[in-house]
This record gives structure tokens, C-alpha cells and sequence, in this order.
């Protein structure tokens, strides 16, 4: 193996290994439950929500501590407005 694609190649697991780490420690898992969707239902007829992100914040919705990412500014305009914490990825430097 050449020196250049080692290099990209050990960067990568170490990219890798980061990110996992990041995720067990800064990120959580939330199961969807039934009783996500009759909130997502629930959402969707409130604010104008696709399906899949009616659910993800119905999801997110349990988790009110938690700080709700989405580049969708319409979408963390709606968390906000239900009382989330809200961050967007494409404002942080």
C-alpha cells in the first residue's frame, strides 16, 4: 500500500472511531412506539409536517432535554414552537 492511501486509510478509522464515540456519549437512541405515530398524526395535523419528519419529532418529543439537529429550518422553526431545545448544523462553524 502506498504512504498516501495508508494515510487516508488510517484517517478513516480513526474518523470512524471518533464518530462512534461521539454517539454513545452525545447521542440517543429512541425507539419508535405506536403511540409515536398517533403523535406524529397528531403533529402533522397542527403544522405543516411531512410523514417521516412528524415522526422524528414525535420521536424527539420524548427526549424534551435533549437539543433537536435538523438543517431544515422550517422543521426547527416547528420543534421549537413544541418546545425543543434546536440546533442547526449548517450555523456552527
Amino acid at each position: 500500500m502506498r504512504f498516501p492511501v495508508c494515510a487516508a486509510k488510517t484517517r478513516s478509522i480513526r474518523t470512524i472511531h471518533i464518530f462512534k464515540l461521539d454517539w454513545e456519549i452525545q447521542y440517543k437512541i429512541v425507539e419508535i412506539e405506536k403511540s409515536d405515530f398517533e403523535k406524529a398524526s397528531r403533529l402533522v395535523q397542527k403544522h405543516p409536517l411531512r410523514a417521516y419528519d412528524a415522526i422524528q419529532l414525535a420521536c424527539a418529543l420524548k427526549v424534551p432535554s435533549a437539543t433537536f439537529l435538523s438543517a431544515d429550518n422550517r422543521l426547527i422553526d416547528i420543534a421549537q414552537a413544541e418546545g425543543l431545545n434546536v440546533g442547526n448544523p449548517n450555523t456552527h462553524p
